[in-house]
């Protein structure tokens, strides 16, 4: 991992070397643009406006999930900015997208764009996030899933938007974990006139424009496009204004997809590129001569009503497929000049061996010697023979004694883990120590991300066959197992090794029926989730009123309970919510504070470990692939699995430790609770278990039997 991120950024320096030389070799004054009538094309004083337009659905790694609506997201776009707002488009679609190409046409962008231009960066794709350094990526059609060194950073694009001596620049981008590059909005002025669009339009911009944050967003939407894509294109199809600004599409579109969807756009300046206070004004070549349907698709057309205009429309259209067929023309070429020279070599193979048997048969020259010499060679592979016999006679007999041959079988294995997280290292080895010991008889390939099933679909994923062995989080499906909510509770747990071996043990006493359609290799706990916040010392629990602290599902009832307050939203905004305050903090174990770097914003800690909880984690493997391995194959799985108990708990507390520790760097203050303080935080947590046992038990479960169990062994493995 080390190594990645060294050569990924001698990578990166040497992009910005490039991308700065490009910006300042030839400095140059911009044109102001002074009275509205000049803020139009035809004015002749208008800067030209490029566009950079780029679309994957179809990925060469087929580890990487193929995408339903990019490539048609890119072309309309695409053609929208060339027809109706008079931009010059590049296109790099599918298997044109690669990570060289990407870049190299965004270096043709920095070096060769001019101080008067508007520069537009848009992409429709896969998109992926670095946990750790909370750096997001694209990810080419070249890329190798879970390979962070086949993506492009988006710390590259940062840079060349950066480098670009354009007066403006806007990004777009359509793909998941956008929203890792930008800095503050700027909110829309109350009167919007022609000298709000001049004044945007002379001063230099940097913008960007996403359609989520730092989480997942749909491939899917309205006609054929996503939902982001959709609304965009909607806008600025329908648009009637001679100009119409980023800020402007955003405020229209952003509630639409809020509404409509998870996902939350985001729009304001790329942090670290130079932006003055200027936008993106996309100026209209033509407004009244096209009419436009309401929804984004290609621009509907009355054959009896084409007008010139209309005709250009179709002639650009006709342009963008062409320039597409001439490099898939090119590709084709390079593709059989390539197999006309693997021919070529082939021949040139054959000449060589024909050359070499006449050469052997050239050398016959003394009958008699090599007659005498056959005799010779007959004797020793006679001999030769015989011993060979007798191994396959003796190798026979002893795999008699030690078992029969048995055929190799290949499993996958689904995580939402990254490759580069040490749960995910973890899992790899527990694949290559179950290969060792089969002898090569059961091997399984490891597919991380998310990239196979989703977490919230990974148990289904392994019962239907989907994956073949999967990791995920239990309470990541709610309500599908009722009985193993216990290990989810506030039980007080305080190492990950002593929950993880308390969550195998119920597992192994209980035999919970919602799990019976899987093997349940192992259950697994991370450390204890403690109190963190950014305002005071939490020493008792009447300091916890009025804090309002990030918590969600049971983990927000404990909040709750305790006298805070509970606030939900997804992890990886959590950060942003603190720093705003919309939190005062978050109920977490301590690996977060480095790996969600939450340690930065919050400066004290509480450490309750009377009523800590343990989000409770599964590794299962499909019921008719288990049941078809040998019975000695089982068997060593199982021993496997016993020795990984021990090693996942133990891996989850040396993360803990290296967040304390991170957190500590950053001058964070940490505090245990007295004895007899943490006993009324445990009294105040009998609600909890009690809501537990009566609904459990109105379904037919053992719920008190299993509350009992659970803290008896806790204590006992925690005091032993």
């Amino acid at each position: 991992m080390k190594s990645i991120i060294m050569r990924m950024a001698l990578y990166n320096l040497l992009i910005f070397s490039i991308f700065s030389l490009s910006a300042y070799s030839a400095a140059e004054r911009s044109v102001e643009i002074i009275n509205k009538e000049d803020l139009s094309h035809k004015s002749g004083k208008l800067g030209a406006y490029r566009a950079l337009v780029i679309g994957i659905n179809n990925y060469q790694d087929k580890k990487i999930p193929a995408l339903k609506t990019a490539v048609n997201d890119a072309r309309e776009l695409a053609n929208v900015l060339q027809t109706k707002y008079g931009f010059k488009v590049e296109l790099l679609l599918d298997r044109q997208a690669t990570r060289k190409e990407i870049i190299d046409r965004l270096r043709d962008l920095a070096a060769n764009s001019s101080a008067d231009e508007s520069v537009l960066i848009y992409y429709a794709g896969h998109g992926e996030i670095d946990r750790v350094l909370n750096d997001g990526w694209w990810v080419p059609a070249d890329a190798k899933g879970g390979d962070s060194s086949t993506y492009l950073d988006n710390m590259v694009v940062q840079r060349v938007m950066k480098g670009m001596k354009s007066r403006h620049v806007l990004l777009l981008s359509d793909s998941c974990y956008s929203g890792t590059l930008f800095g503050e909005a700027r909110s829309l002025p109350p009167l919007i006139d022609d000298k709000f669009y001049l004044n945007l339009y002379n001063e230099k911009s940097r913008w960007g424009m996403t359609s989520g944050n730092k989480t997942p967003v749909s491939d899917s939407g309205s006609e054929g496009h996503s939902i982001f894509a959709y609304q965009l294109i909607k806008a600025l199809t329908k648009n009637s204004k001679p100009y119409i600004t980023t800020q402007e599409i955003y405020s229209q579109i952003a509630p639409i997809i809020a509404n409509n969807s998870e996902q939350q756009p985001l729009c304001s300046p790329v942090r670290d590129t130079g932006d003055q206070g200027g936008g993106f004004v996309f100026v209209a070549s033509r407004t009244a001569s096209v009419r436009y349907s309401d929804a984004p698709s290609y621009l509907k057309q009355s054959a009896s009503r084409l007008d010139s205009d209309e005709l250009a429309q179709q002639k650009a259209v006709l342009e963008l497929e062409r320039q597409e067929l001439a490099r898939e023309k090119q590709e084709l070429e390079r593709q059989k000049a390539l197999d006309a020279e693997r021919e070529q070599l082939a021949a040139e193979r054959r000449k060589i061996e024909e050359e070499r048997q006449q050469l052997a048969m050239g050398k016959r020259q003394d009958l008699a010697r090599v007659k005498q010499e056959q005799e010779r060679q007959k004797a020793l592979d006679a001999e030769r023979e015989q011993l060979a016999s007798e191994r396959r006679k003796i190798e026979a007999e002893r795999q008699q004694v030690t078992r029969p041959a048995s055929k190799v079988t290949k499993l996958n294995y689904s995580t939402f883990f990254p490759a580069s997280h040490k749960l995910a290292v973890l899992s790899d080895q527990w694949c290559k120590e179950i290969e060792k010991r089969t002898r090569g008889e059961v091997q399984v390939t490891m597919f991380y991300g998310g990239t196979l099933t989703p977490p919230a679909m990974c148990y289904d994923g392994v019962v239907k066959g989907i994956s073949d062995v999967g990791q995920s989080v239990l309470s990541y499906t709610m309500g599908k197992f009722p009985l193993s909510e216990i290990l989810d509770l506030p039980l007080g747990s305080r190492t990950a090794t002593t929950a993880t071996r308390m969550a195998n043990d119920y597992y192994k006493r209980f035999r919970p029926k919602e799990m019976d359609d899987v093997q349940i290799m192992y259950l697994h706990a991370h450390g204890p989730g403690m109190i963190h916040n950014k305002n005071k010392v939490v020493t008792k629990l009447e300091d916890l009123k009025g804090i309002k602290l990030r918590a969600t599902g049971i983990t927000g009832k404990v909040v709750s309970t305790l006298g805070a307050t509970a606030v939900g939203m997804p992890m990886p905004e959590t950060y942003d919510a603190i720093s705003r305050g919309i939190a005062d903090g978050v109920v977490c174990p301590a690996e977060a504070l480095q790996g969600w770097k939450l340690g930065e914003v919050v400066k004290y800690t509480t450490q309750n470990f009377g009523t800590a909880y343990s989000l409770g984690f599964f590794v299962a493997m499909n019921k008719g692939k288990w049941n078809a391995l040998s019975p000695e194959n089982r068997k060593i799985i199982e021993q496997v699995n016993e020795e990984w108990i021990v090693k996942t708990g133990q891996t989850w507390d040396e993360i803990d430790r290296a967040g304390y520790d991170y957190y500590q760097r950053q001058s964070g203050k940490i505090t245990t609770l007295t004895k007899a303080e943490d006993a009324r935080w445990v009294m105040a947590m009998q609600p909890i278990f009690d809501q537990y046992v009566r609904e459990k038990t109105a379904n037919g479960l053992p719920a008190q039997e299993v509350l009992k169990f659970c803290k008896d062994r806790l204590q006992e493995l925690q005091y032993k």
